[in-house]
């Protein structure tokens, strides 16, 4: 029975083995299948070469160096043993091991190469930096040194020294085992402890050890440039006179040190080591401890604000250079608080632009209006975007509409992944128009998608929810895919087949197999709707595919869909960071990046818990939501960090000029880049190292009025369209106001950054208040909103009956030669689960006076005067900007003859629901057209 036994275990065992090893392998080939369907092979090539060549450099080295100390302590090992250690579990160990000594040696060897080979590939990234290091044309103050050394050398050099140390004490350790277990160490005995062999041995090595600790002291020199301390980063006053020459005098006694361990060899005591050991132990603690310490004590601190004054300005000077804000243009801003009628005639422009569409509001009112179907999805934070309607830039806000297969009714794996594979359409609502219920405007919506913005592929099969895989396009003479609703056909829909060039062929057998094996899916083999010529999609979320095609970027939390030369392409900014750039201060990706917004809409993704102190907006990324083509360009051309990535990986990054008009048009400022610059810039906006160690003029981003609480995030960034005071024309930016740091909710600076593409695109602009000057911030503004009766009892009674209040963002804007505050009001219905806020009033406050109306022009006629100037240029909460007549006027007329022609289709083919929804679209236009052709 044994017998018979033999071949059915050996049969099962190379199954198995077969069976893990396709498991294993087949992420390979998937991912190379992935790569290639996207082109960027050379990414993955590039990627697991260099982890290969580190893995087998460093895990064969390691391996080599620690099994050669042991096979040399063995073969020296001595031929009698004396009798004394017989009395401890040594023997019985060595006559354990004995028998398999040479297997056991084999698996240590293994084991070494694979757990060091495994940490080595940890390292791809600073190799990758080291060998296509680019110069940064800056030089370190302190050393003389190009940044480039710290950035792209330094951390290679540390980590090289570090792997070695731990190496050689490792072979230090194993070899002590070996001869301890032959003889060739006894410590039983009160002389000759140790052979010749393992004296001589032991010596080397651990002379070794100290001399590339020498080296290790000689690199802490450098490494002094990057410490964070408590005033500041880089190296201090006590650095400079005391830690500075004290690392090379470290140094140079771990030298000698070293040259007592190699004297060792000939001699047969270890007393002169010893001494040696002891001294660099204590010399480490009076040189690089206790001295500079005492120098700050006695030195600095007495005089601590001129002392470090020259090391506090290179921290500003590096912090400024490396966050790239050393070009902001800062303002004084003389903020008037009193009223006047026509005060904000010459801000025109600005006022007509105001954004009453709230995106982080508006997603339960563009699902409820714009959904259509259960299983379509809208993002819980919609974007923001601008467009040209009729010659006039408007801004918009914009979503896709998404499949969300969740809310199919019929879900099973045919119509999770074959039929139910993609969203439809693009939607977007004017940004600062309302019809006369309070509803949005929407230039771009229903299904098919109007034509406000022209003709566009409106299929989303890449996006930011989409089902975990879907199998489409093959051969069939029935379309298979499910498209839109349409109840002019037979079976109330349109089907599709995909004709686009992304994906991944699974129609072979084998590709078929791997991905039964990836999924789990055993219909993937068997069922006969996939054919040789289907394709499978998979890693769809256009942020994902960014990030495996550039892993060297760090990416923005919020991609944006924007309707680019027909097509609709996701938009992502990607961030070339490092946390080499000397003297300048480190800042926590995910802190910075945090507030009230990020922490509440699970569509934005929160940056990685990282530490870095350089960072420039160098990559713009498209993908393509309809073939999943994934393109960066070049944006900053003269990044260095971006520079060397592009060295290391050729060919993957397209040149800026390749940009197309319309994309550039879309191009946007990106919101973390600008939180992280805002943070910097609380602190390092003062100029002169006597006012950044005094701290009185700090400042901060304040609480989101929003949000309430001690625990309040902060206010985030938002978009709009202004005139900043001084330019010559308004521009789509990114604006934030910023209150004194210490608890005070005054207003001390508002910051606004160009986004439109040009020469003056990222250009950061700081309106800096007089510290005498008593203006309100964005807290003080919502608490005077609510003690205002006529607001606190309207609200109170909008609340009452079935209803409840939704406060949109708090804008803060400089006009009128102050500052103005506007929040759209909203109103939801609670008793219907169906409900949706709609805008209702407009506050408005300037100065001590607020304003509040059902529009925004009667809120700001309130508060200047009875007139405010805008009778040309107002923005209504049931109505569009009088500035903005003539485009008003045309876009109302254009979208009632596109219902009506929309209607005569429909009705043709007998598809009354779609015959319903076109006039409602023609009523809504006919409204608006006579709403615009009636404003003065």
């Amino acid at each position: 029975m044994n017998r018979n036994r033999t071949p059915m275990i050996i049969t099962a065992a190379i199954v198995f083995g077969v069976g893990a090893a396709l498991a294993y392998f087949s992420g390979f080939y998937i991912d190379w299948l992935w790569f290639k369907s996207v082109g960027f092979t050379d990414v993955w090539s590039t990627v697991l070469l260099t982890k290969v060549q580190l893995f087998l450099i460093v895990g064969l080295l390691t391996s080599a160096i620690i099994s050669s100390n042991i096979y040399i302590a063995y073969k020296r090992r001595p031929l009698y043993v004396p009798t004394s250690i017989e009395v401890n579990g040594v023997e019985r160990l060595r006559a354990q091991i004995e028998p398999i000594r040479r297997l056991v040696f084999a698996g240590i060897v293994a084991a070494l190469t694979y757990f060091a080979g495994s940490s080595g590939m940890v390292f791809w990234q600073q190799w990758l930096l080291f060998r296509n290091s680019t110069s940064f044309g800056v030089k370190d103050p302190q050393f003389g040194l190009d940044v480039s050394f710290f950035a792209f050398k330094l951390p290679l050099y540390q980590a090289l020294i570090g792997w070695a140390i731990s190496t050689l004490i490792l072979a230090v350790l194993a070899s002590a085992f070996v001869h301890y277990m032959y003889g060739g160490i006894r410590t039983q005995v009160q002389t000759e402890r140790t052979t010749v062999a393992a004296r001589v041995q032991i010596s080397i090595l651990l002379g070794l050890v100290v001399l590339l600790k020498a080296v290790a002291y000689w690199f802490d020199r450098y490494a002094l440039a990057l410490k964070e301390g408590r005033l500041i980063t880089g190296l201090t006053y006590s650095d400079v006179n005391a830690l500075l020459p004290a690392k090379a005098i470290l140094s140079a006694i771990a030298v000698v040190c070293a040259l007592l361990f190699f004297a060792n060899i000939v001699r047969r005591s270890w007393l002169l080591p010893a001494a040696g050991t002891a001294l660099l132990a204590i010399s480490s603690v009076l040189i690089a401890g206790i001295y500079p310490g005492a120098i700050q004590q006695f030195q600095v601190k007495p005089s601590e604000s001129s002392k470090e004054a020259p090391y506090i300005q290179r921290n500003i000077d590096a912090t400024r250079a490396a966050y790239d804000i050393n070009g902001v243009d800062f303002k004084d801003y003389n903020a008037t608080i009193s009223t006047t009628a026509g005060q904000l005639a010459k801000d025109a422009a600005t006022i007509a632009n105001i954004r009453l569409m709230d995106p982080s509001v508006l997603s339960a009112t563009f699902r409820q209006l714009q959904q259509i179907k259960q299983y379509y999805a809208f993002s819980d934070s919609l974007d923001i975007d601008r467009y040209t309607v009729n010659g006039v830039s408007r801004d918009a806000v914009v979503a896709v509409r998404e499949l969300n297969i969740e809310g199919n009714p019929s879900r099973n794996w045919i119509n999770d992944h074959l039929v139910y594979t993609h969203g439809f359409g693009f939607v977007a609502a004017y940004g600062n128009t309302v019809d006369a219920d309070g509803k949005p405007n929407f230039l771009v919506g229903d299904l098919p998608p109007t034509k406000g913005l022209g003709e566009f592929q409106p299929r989303v099969y890449f996006g930011e929810n989409v089902p975990n895989y879907s199998i489409i396009g093959g051969k069939s003479d029935t379309p298979v895919e499910f498209d839109y609703p349409d109840d002019s056909s037979a079976n109330g829909q349109k089907n599709y087949t995909y004709t686009g060039a992304g994906g991944v062929p699974v129609g072979s057998l084998l590709n078929k197999l791997l991905f039964a094996i990836r999924y789990g899916e055993q219909r993937i083999i068997l069922s006969n709707l996939i054919n040789s010529e289907s394709k499978i999609l998979f890693n769809r979320e256009p942020r994902e595919r960014v990030a495996k095609v550039a892993p060297w970027l760090s990416l923005d939390g919020d991609p944006y869909p924007a309707i680019v030369d027909g097509k609709i392409k996701w938009i992502i900014d990607g961030y070339t960071t490092s946390s080499g750039y000397p003297y300048a201060r480190s800042t926590s990706l995910t802190e910075a990046t945090q507030d009230a917004l990020t922490t509440t809409a699970s569509a934005i993704r929160v940056q990685s818990n990282s530490d870095v102190n350089y960072i420039r907006n160098s990559v713009k990324a498209t993908v393509d939501a309809y073939d999943g083509t994934v393109t960066l360009y070049q944006w900053d051309e003269k990044d260095p960090v971006l520079k060397t990535w592009m060295k290391a990986f050729p060919n993957t990054v397209t040149p800026k000029s390749k940009m197309s008009k319309q994309l550039l048009e879309h191009v946007r400022y990106p919101e973390d880049m600008f939180r992280i610059q805002r943070d910097i810039l609380s602190s390092y906006h003062v100029d002169s190292a006597a006012a950044f160690y005094g701290g009185q003029d700090f400042w901060r981003v304040p609480r989101d009025p929003s949000t309430f609480g001690a625990n309040a995030g902060s206010q985030p960034p938002y978009y709009m369209t202004l005139q900043m005071p001084g330019a010559e024309k308004p521009s789509f930016s990114l604006t934030t106001p910023f209150v004194p740091r210490g608890g005070r909710e005054n207003l001390s600076a508002f910051a606004a950054v160009n986004s439109n593409a040009g020469p003056d695109y990222g250009k950061i602009t700081v309106l800096q208040l007089p510290r005498s000057t008593n203006i309100a911030g964005p807290s003080q503004v919502a608490s005077n909103f609510e003690a205002k009766p006529e607001v606190a009892n309207t609200l109170s009674l909008l609340r009452q009956g079935g209803a409840d209040v939704v406060l949109g963002s708090l804008l803060t804007l400089p006009v009128g030669n102050g500052l103005l505050y506007v929040q759209p009001v909203y109103v939801r219905a609670t008793s219907n689960t169906a409900a949706y806020p709609l805008l209702q009033k407009v506050l408005v406050s300037f100065g001590d006076v607020i304003g509040f109306d059902s529009s925004l022009k009667g809120a700001l006629d309130q508060v200047f005067g009875g007139n405010s100037g805008t009778a040309s240029g107002s923005t209504t909460a049931s109505g569009s900007t009088t500035t903005n007549k003539a485009a008003d006027l045309a876009t109302a007329l254009q979208n009632a003859r596109q219902a009506i022609a929309d209607g005569q289709t429909a009705l043709a083919k007998g598809d009354f629901a779609a015959y319903g929804r076109a006039q409602d679209r023609l009523k809504d236009a006919i409204a608006a057209a006579i709403a615009a052709q009636s404003r003065k």
